[in-house]
């Protein structure tokens, strides 16, 4: 039997009364109803079905517009922070100005241009926290060379292989650097007395020099001559050269490939080899193009690229050797040792070694995995 029609009456006038309560409820409320019970669910079906009009297309637009700006702003938050870590690498890369008179230079260069080379920087930078912010003095013997030269525009700029390394260096580890012109054979007493920090200056890792100072190496060496141009003596191996004048930088490994030979030619009654020796390569290579030495030894990548400079000398015969370049630092630093090479191979990994080593002309075959030799 049915209820009366005034009952029904006021059956629909009680809901729809709770239905024009329950929305003007404040949206987030409702949404805790309606997720919070089945009834509320129910009952936000019910109310989705009845409003059916521009107040359930509000609500809908709200949260889809709340959701979206929501999701928006998640991903915008990811993308600055990802932003940010390129952007930094960028700007430091931007701000790096290369040595000065006085050789100074900040920390940059080109990045390496892949996330996992800037979370493995952060990393290192996070580990090694105590050189963050410190200015290390860095010495070096500028020659005509790929190593570290004065710059053709502006001579009182230090450039090379190694300024651009430990450009790439020092900002993935966050020091700056400056670097401080010495004579080759004083760069180890000078790291020793704790006069520099690091030395910077195309050296070999020998054994003998290990001895005193420890190395992060990077690149193989391999030796070649430098003659006048036509090669006028005639010079084809060290066994030529009795009776020649050689050029030779003080505290090269060089000199002891000369003094070995000058002995051999004694031994067998030829003439001697006569040494004039001098503070860098670049005056020992000028005294081969002068015509007052005729042969200079050093490594097989900077004949190359001296060579193509100066018309007056050519890349002479080639020389076995192995020999491996490599970063100085003094025995007690071990933090920075140990920064140094985890930095050198996060940039062998990212292939910045890589770019770096044959941009300046060496050969890809000479990259030598980093390893610390102490």
């Amino acid at each position: 039997m049915s209820p009366p029609a005034e009952s029904r009456h006021g059956v629909y006038t009680w809901v729809i009364l709770a239905m024009y309560i329950l929305l003007s409820i404040n949206e987030r409320i409702l949404m805790k109803l309606i997720t919070r019970s089945a009834l509320g669910a129910g009952v936000g079906l019910l109310l989705v079905v009845s409003a059916c009009g521009s107040n359930g297309s509000a609500a809908g637009s709200s949260s889809t517009g709340s959701a979206a700006a929501t999701g928006s702003g998640a991903g915008s938050t990811v993308a600055a922070s990802s932003s940010a870590a390129i952007t930094s690498g960028s700007a430091t890369g931007s701000s790096d100005t290369g040595s000065s008179g006085t050789g100074a230079s900040t920390p940059g260069g080109s990045s390496s241009g892949s996330a996992g080379a800037a979370s493995g920087c952060a990393a290192l930078a996070a580990k090694y926290a105590s050189l963050k912010g410190k200015n290390l003095i860095v010495g070096t013997s500028p020659g005509a060379s790929n190593y570290d030269a004065p710059d053709p525009k502006d001579p009182n700029k230090i450039v090379g292989v190694e300024p651009d390394l430990l450009t790439e260096v020092s900002s993935c580890i966050g020091f700056t650097y400056t670097l401080q012109k010495q004579d080759f054979n004083g760069l180890i007493p000078a790291l020793q007395a704790k006069h520099i920090s690091v030395i910077a200056s195309g050296m070999y890792a020998s054994d003998e020099r290990a001895k005193q100072i420890s190395f992060v190496q990077y690149m193989k060496a391999g030796e070649a001559s430098v003659v006048a141009k036509g090669n006028p003596k005639n010079l084809t191996s060290m066994e030529s050269t009795c009776g020649v004048t050689a050029a030779e930088a003080v505290g090269t490994v060089e000199n002891a490939i000369f003094e070995k030979q000058d002995k051999a030619c004694k031994a067998a009654g030829k003439p001697g080899i006569t040494l004039l020796s001098f503070q860098g390569n670049d005056q020992a290579v000028t005294a081969v193009a002068q015509g007052r030495a005729d042969i200079f030894l050093t490594d097989s990548g900077v004949a190359s690229y001296i060579s193509a400079k100066l018309p007056k000398i050519q890349v002479g015969f080639p020389i076995v050797s192995d020999f491996v370049f490599g970063f100085g630092v003094a025995k007690p630093d071990t933090e920075l040792l140990n920064a140094i090479q985890d930095s050198m191979t996060e940039l062998n990994q990212s292939g910045k070694l890589k770019e770096i080593i044959t941009r300046w002309g060496f050969a890809e075959s000479q990259i030598y995995t980093p390893a610390i030799k102490a």
